[in-house]
């Protein structure tokens, strides 16, 4: 690996998304992590636009190198480095002399699973499903978004047939991503003020964040799913399509009023551009990593 990768410049908070893609194994042409990838027809490419500029007497330009990875590795590296940008502190609390990268590093521990009844090696979706969320193996209530798609919907068999695939691999990604954080959603988790609770139970009418005229976080918390560790409050995720700075504010407000409150983000579940947020409480669990289509816990790497 590069020494830009290995060693970071101190006065730079985060390495280059080159170093982190670098960091990753190639899916694509299997290039270990840190040696480049086998990619012949972009370096051709880059020869020609060099040939070109060099016909027209033009200089020599450095070319970005993530121009010479595959997409997929390059994406998995900005998945690593949004991870990384997400827990570091605010920029205004970081330290200037410190470099939050945690290439080569191992990504945080988490308290062991406590599921008492571990389910079965090669359980189906719909049994994994029915364990972690409401209803049965045979009527799986997904949250909002992740209902299986009606043709009805698309005006061709090919698209209906991509949107099955999509809503499967995220149904897929849901599922593993609490039972690896040994999750199960609760159907009365609203807002912050029910994480701070110690048993799970609805805000007062008037009380609540979210819902209301008065609801200062009802922005960010677009398309919520609260999740319970032992049965206690622990998670709350949402995917709101863009994040504000007033959002930014009103999370770090909740983070600095109660110290048992950590915030993270990355892409998530839902999709069409959303920006998955996960506010938990780090008492009862020590990380939540954001959930992540395309990661090591989906079947399929699209």
């Amino acid at each position: 690996m590069p020494d830009a990768a290995k060693n970071e410049n101190s006065a730079v908070p985060f390495a280059p998304l080159h170093a982190y893609a670098l960091a990753q194994s190639c899916p694509m042409c299997k290039a270990s992590a840190g040696a480049p990838c086998d990619a012949p027809q972009k370096n051709a490419s880059l020869r020609r636009k060099d040939a070109i500029r060099e016909k027209y007497g033009l200089e020599p330009v450095d070319h970005d190198p993530t121009h010479r990875m595959h997409a997929r590795r390059v994406d998995a590296g900005f998945r690593h480095r949004k991870q990384d940008i997400g827990r570091a502190p605010w920029p205004e609390d970081r330290d200037p002399e410190r470099s939050y990268s945690t290439i080569g590093q191992l990504q945080g521990t988490r308290r062991p699973r406590r599921n008492k009844s571990p389910l079965p090696p090669g359980a189906d979706l719909a049994t994994r499903a029915s364990a972690v969320l409401d209803g049965s193996p045979g009527q799986v209530e997904w949250p909002y978004g992740l209902v299986t798609a009606a043709r009805s919907a698309y005006k061709t068999q090919a698209d209906f047939e991509e949107a099955i695939r999509d809503r499967r691999m995220a149904q897929y990604v849901l599922v593993a991503w609490a039972e690896e954080h040994g999750l199960r959603q609760s159907s009365t988790g609203c807002c912050p003020r029910w994480l701070q609770r110690r048993a799970s139970r609805r805000c007062a009418v008037g009380n609540c964040t979210r819902y209301g005229p008065s609801a200062r976080d009802s922005r960010w918390l677009d398309h919520t799913t609260a999740w319970l560790f032992d049965g206690r409050p622990a998670v709350l995720t949402s995917a709101p399509y863009s994040v504000q700075a007033e959002d930014d504010e009103h999370l770090r407000r909740w983070t600095t009023e109660d110290s048992r409150l950590r915030t993270t983000r990355g892409t998530g579940w839902y999709g069409f551009g959303t920006t998955q947020i996960v506010l938990w409480r780090a008492d009862l669990l020590d990380t939540v990593v954001p959930a992540c289509v395309g990661s090591p816990a989906s079947p399929v790497d699209a």
